[in-house]
This record gives C-alpha cells, structure tokens and sequence, in this order.
C-alpha cells in the first residue's frame, strides 16, 4: 500500500491500515496478534472516533480522512481496486508509483 494522495496527510494510510486490522482480526480472530491485543484500539471504531463529525473536506486531516472513508462506504470498499486500476491505466506523464495522485484522478476513477 505504497501510494500517496496529494494533501492527504498520511489519511490514505491511516484508512486502509484501519480497515486491514479489522480484517485482519475478523478473518484470523483476536489470537492473530502473538500479545493480547485490542484490536478495536487500533481499527475502524477509533478512526470513526478521528472523523465524527467532519465534512469530507481536503482542508483538515479529519475531512480528508472522511473522503477515504465516505467513497468507500459510498461505493463499496470494492472499489479501490477498480479506481486505482483505472487511474494506473489512464495516467499522463510520470509513472503510477513515482508521484503523488491527484483527488481530481480518484473522482474521475470513480465516475468511471
């Protein structure tokens, strides 16, 4: 999961490392971790905690945090392969991985 937003302050990694543990404990259980650990701690509920009450907004680390969050609530966490798939596929210029995506590729992605 090494891929950049622009602006987006580390929120790309901090979604999907949140959703991974969740699903990581859903699919292997709480003895997946080698030390008792709270999960939860660490998931989707505190990154729920992060973003209550922000506005999906590029501007704040919670709002664009939010936009992470809402496309993939919105369309299905399903569609992060197909978006970056699509922006991987239709990008100018420098390589997929050497730069840091633009949003405007991602709502492009997604209306495709």
């Amino acid at each position: 999961m090494l891929i950049g937003w622009e602006d987006s302050r580390h929120k790309w990694a901090h979604y999907v490392g949140s959703v991974l543990v969740d699903e990581a404990a859903g699919a292997l259980g709480r003895k997946a971790w080698p030390k008792p650990y709270d999960y939860a701690a660490e998931g989707m509920r505190r990154f729920l905690k992060e973003i209550e009450g922000a506005e999906p907004d590029r501007g704040t680390d919670a709002g664009t945090a939010r936009i992470f969050y809402e496309v993939g609530e919105t369309f299905g966490r399903g569609i992060w392969g197909p978006a970056l798939a699509w922006i991987r596929g239709n990008r100018e210029g420098k390589p997929f991985h050497a730069v840091r995506l633009k949003f405007y590729s991602l709502k492009l992605a997604i209306l495709a």
